[in-house]
């Protein structure tokens, strides 16, 4: 056999067993929790963005809810909004990079609760400057926030977590995760020890009724990206500065967390956003990651790649 017909069939196969698994993917029955009524569900990063559509979302289907963020009118602000029952939310303004709250967190939430069903490690800072631009103390706070934090309020959440036959948690990580890019090293690197961190504890969980995912968003229109520029501005802010390519899309926060419920209630290992691109990108950073460096040392060549994006907490 020639290599030409040796990479046909060697494609043909790839194809087959794609859609194989495709279709064995869409018949297969959820094997998570699908009724959410009820359900006492933690969201840190409440107070904007993924975390505020998350609240919205599992209010609507009758959650319990534990709303954690910094900025406390903003979550008493969200409380009043979601109309929910007395009782049903519990609001708690803490900074979750601060041990001794992240700890209150959780001893709040076993006073009002007793248990807990859905853990959802969203809240996350960004930075898009050169590592040498960065002071101690923000990548200090980057990696505490993105990662420590995690690591840490799932450890003192999980005897809450066990209560239940039934338990997820779910870690929102980012594409940056996957393939780490120029001007995002530190957050990228948080990322990254946060999706290390998930299947670590997939594995250490398993047989237990807790499920852990991760979901990698890409490129969402929140105001961590885009601040209060509308979705045609921050459109053509990507095109501008060179993101705006094909086989990546800008998702908004309700799509994302559409994708986080998904995740539980199919217990997904991953999920992968913003378009087929980041997924191409993770495969080459494996496989090809030469081809990968060139790739990003060009095009982060570009006059004000990034400049854009707010970062904000």
């Amino acid at each position: 056999m020639d290599l030409f017909a040796w990479l046909l069939w060697t494609i043909i196969i790839v194809l087959a067993v794609s859609v194989i698994l495709f279709v064995i993917n869409k018949l297969r029955p959820p094997k998570g929790m699908q009724d959410f009524s009820g359900k006492v569900v933690l969201i840190t990063g409440a107070s904007s963005g993924v975390g505020m559509a998350l609240a919205r979302k599992f209010a609507s289907m009758g959650s319990k809810l534990v709303l954690v963020a910094r900025r406390g009118e903003v979550l008493e602000t969200l409380k009043a909004e979601l109309k929910r029952p007395d009782g049903d939310v519990l609001v708690i303004p803490a900074d979750i990079g601060n041990s001794t709250e992240l700890d209150a967190v959780v001893k709040k939430v076993e006073s009002q609760f007793r248990y807990l069903d859905v853990l959802i490690n969203n809240a996350g800072i960004v930075d898009t400057e050169p590592l040498d631009n960065l002071t101690a103390e923000r990548i200090q706070a980057i990696i505490t926030t993105n990662l420590v934090a995690p690591i840490n309020l799932t450890r003192l959440a999980l005897p809450l977590l066990r209560k239940p036959k039934q338990a997820a948690i779910v870690n929102v990580s980012s594409t940056v995760g996957l393939t780490l890019v120029p001007r995002q090293a530190t957050y990228g690197a948080s990322k990254a020890g946060l999706n290390g961190f998930t299947d670590a504890m997939r594995r250490e969980l398993h047989g237990t009724g807790i499920s852990v995912s991760m979901v990698s968003p890409g490129l969402v229109n929140t105001p961590m990206l885009a601040g209060e520029k509308n979705r045609e501005e921050v459109l053509q802010m990507l095109k501008d500065t060179g993101l705006g390519f094909p086989g990546v899309r800008l998702d908004e926060a309700h799509e994302v967390a559409d994708q986080i419920i998904k995740a539980i209630k199919y217990q997904k290992r991953e999920i992968i956003l913003g378009g087929w691109m980041f997924g191409l990108l993770s495969l080459m950073g494996r496989h090809t990651p030469t081809a990968l460096d060139a790739m990003y040392v060009q095009m982060f060549k570009a006059d004000g790649l990034q400049d854009n994006v707010v970062g904000k907490d």
